[in-house]
């Protein structure tokens, strides 16, 4: 029985790589645009945080923690159903994705491969399962901004505003029952 054998991949197009070099120029170009028509609005920008108020500096401490906390909450979540040897108490896994966030700073994502292994590793969740949990919390994630877009644009009123925490409530209230 012979290995089967892997068909060379088709060089790439010189054409594609300069139209892709060309868009990125683009890109680049319109974003420099877009930032001296308004450099009125950054120098004030600038301004405001030459000296930043103690209520403002809390906001942004308060900020990171929610981040850490819920981050952490969802990730618990939906990572509970899947652990086959135990599963990590909610400030054990904030510590495990506050060292993920820091070492995906790193080249190559570092974090999300070291979540992965130490997932594999101490709680026996597999990486597909691993891979799942990624895409739902990236898929919920997207939904919240979404829903943030939305509220800040479609002027409806608080039932509108209370209905996707709800949903994302009930989806995460199931997550954790699984």
């Amino acid at each position: 029985m012979t290995p089967a054998v892997a068909e060379p991949s088709r060089p790439r197009s010189p054409w594609l790589t300069a139209g892709k070099w060309v868009l990125g120029v683009a890109l680049l170009l319109a974003a420099g645009i877009f930032l001296w028509s308004q450099r009125h609005d950054l120098a004030v920008a600038r301004a405001a945080l030459e000296r930043p108020s103690g209520l403002l500096i809390a906001a942004l401490l308060l900020a990171v923690l929610a981040n850490l906390f819920l981050t952490s909450w969802l990730y618990w979540l939906l990572t509970k159903p899947y652990a086959h040897t135990r599963t990590l108490s909610l400030p054990h896994m904030g510590a495990l994705i506050s060292l993920a966030a820091l070492l995906n700073y790193l080249p190559l994502r570092a974090g999300l491969f070291g979540r992965v292994g130490y997932q594999k590793a101490v709680l026996g969740v597999s990486l597909a399962d691993s891979t799942k949990t990624v895409i739902q919390a990236t898929g919920l994630s997207g939904v919240c901004a979404a829903w943030l877009v939305a509220a800040a644009i479609v002027p409806v009123g608080v039932p509108w505003l209370l209905a996707v925490p709800i949903v994302l409530g009930v989806l995460g209230g199931r997550a954790s029952t699984r």
